[in-house]
């Protein structure tokens, strides 16, 4: 491969020759070109319009239009440049040595047919949601509701919006006999934002006795309409409208005494009694319950599996018995309950083939966390280095590459921090390491 570069910073013209598949070393003195020729392929590559940044200094007030420009009588697709900016970008993270350790070691070409195959065999169960626009809906309403719903050990928590929108009685229905003529603007679906308008008014009310929207006169007024962000808090009111709205987005899939007492309850004209609390904490736990199987489903994968688990166990816990959810005996629930268990039930008649591919997933990323372990601390041991490695997996699909001094099972500090430890020609090593390892991934051609 010929590579010929024109009018680069330092270099009016030149030729270089690049032989595949063999490491190519260019030897130069400081200030020969060799990070102008990098940048200029990596330019011309990435960013075109950069190449004008190689401009050479003599040219940049010149009358005559100077184009820096390389050719490249092969395609080089990408690059990776072994410098300063690469350890920035790639070592010393925060959580990681390298990062992206999951991408460079575990996510090889084996694992990702792997990982089709099972996510072909658990197609069924995705099948579902996606069949079912109004699946992702439910589930966001539902997490919303629980929140409204928060709970502590003993009992329904006073800090909750559902709490404290009811601590003196839904006060949407029931306004008092003073604020009755503001009734169609509290009942109104906008009231919340009537609220934050008439109390950023109040600030006027006091300049003179009339009404600073409408100039009537308020003398006889003043009290009354002060007392309307006194008597309603607007951000209990937004909350609270929040949870009514929720309820009533989730009324079919509640069932018919759940929705007659949870009205009863979110309309009462007094705060809420003990055995109503516990009332609602009861349903906060099928709400929580019932949205664990559901999010576990729709996000069903081959991360799901971890070590050694059996399969069949798996997905048959995963199974839905409404009987379980009394307060969401309802059609609407029931339709979705049985279409996700009759999914599973398509799943567990390959569940043979199903635990066999996870098996032999596990076993691939066995194999690769022991190679490239092996890989990395001979070339550390090798090169003199008393630290050695490990690829540590702290989820299903998280894999970190860890530092470790000598047989220390005390990892070092992980992040920039790590730097601190290491002396230039160390530092300089894990580069190497880093970028053999990344590089056939990312299919660069490299320059160091």
């Amino acid at each position: 491969m010929e590579l010929t570069i024109t009018n680069c910073n330092n270099i009016d013209s030149g030729k270089i020759e690049i032989t595949k598949n063999k490491l190519n070393i260019k030897f130069g003195i400081n200030g020969t070109g060799k990070s102008t020729i990098t940048r200029a392929i990596k330019y011309s590559i990435d960013s075109p319009e950069l190449l004008k940044e190689l401009i050479p200094f003599k040219h940049r007030n010149s009358e005559i239009e100077i184009v820096p420009e390389i050719i490249m009588n092969e395609e080089i697709k990408s690059v990776l440049i072994f410098n300063e900016e690469y350890l920035n970008q790639f070592l010393f993270k925060e959580d990681e040595l390298i990062s992206n350790s999951y991408e460079i070691f575990i996510n090889t070409p084996e694992f990702k047919l792997s990982t089709d195959q099972i996510e072909q065999l658990l197609s069924e169960i995705k099948k579902v949601f996606s069949d079912n626009d109004d699946l992702n809906k439910i589930i966001l309403d539902f997490e919303n509701l629980s929140k409204s719903f928060a709970t502590t050990q003993t009992g329904l928590s006073k800090s909750s919006a559902l709490y404290k929108g009811l601590k003196g009685g839904n006060k949407i229905q029931h306004i008092p006999d003073s604020l009755r003529g503001y009734s169609k603007l509290i009942k109104d679906r906008s009231c919340v934002k009537w609220l934050e308008w008439q109390n950023n008014g109040l600030q006027f009310l006091d300049i003179s006795d009339d009404c600073p929207y409408c100039t009537s006169p308020t003398t006889e007024n003043k009290e009354t309409i002060k007392s309307v962000s006194t008597y309603y808090d607007r951000n209990v009111i937004k909350n609270f409208t929040v949870i009514i709205e929720a309820l009533k987005n989730l009324g079919e899939y509640f069932s018919e005494d759940a929705n007659l007492t949870l009205q009863t309850i979110t309309e009462k004209q007094s705060g809420l009694e003990e055995s109503e609390m516990n009332y609602i904490v009861v349903v906060k736990q099928q709400i929580d319950d019932f949205l664990l199987k559901l999010k576990a489903l729709k996000n069903i994968s081959f991360v799901s599996f971890s070590e050694d688990e059996k399969v069949e166990e798996k997905l048959t816990n995963l199974k839905i018995n409404i009987d379980l959810f009394d307060r969401f005996k309802a059609e609407k629930t029931k339709q979705i309950v049985e279409s996700l268990n009759t999914s599973l039930n398509t799943v567990l008649e390959k569940v043979g083939l199903l635990q066999g591919e996870i098996n032999k997933q596990k076993q691939i990323v066995r194999l690769l966390i022991k190679k490239y372990r092996k890989s990395i601390n001979s070339f550390l041991t090798n090169a003199g280095y008393k630290y050695t490695v490990e690829i540590i997996n702290d989820n299903p699909n998280n894999y970190k590459l860890l530092l470790f001094l000598g047989l220390c099972l005390t990892g070092l500090s992980p992040g920039p921090k790590s730097q601190t430890f290491l002396n230039l020609g160390e530092r300089r090593g894990f580069f190497l390491v880093s970028l053999q390892k990344q590089g056939p991934k990312s299919r660069v051609k490299s320059k160091s």
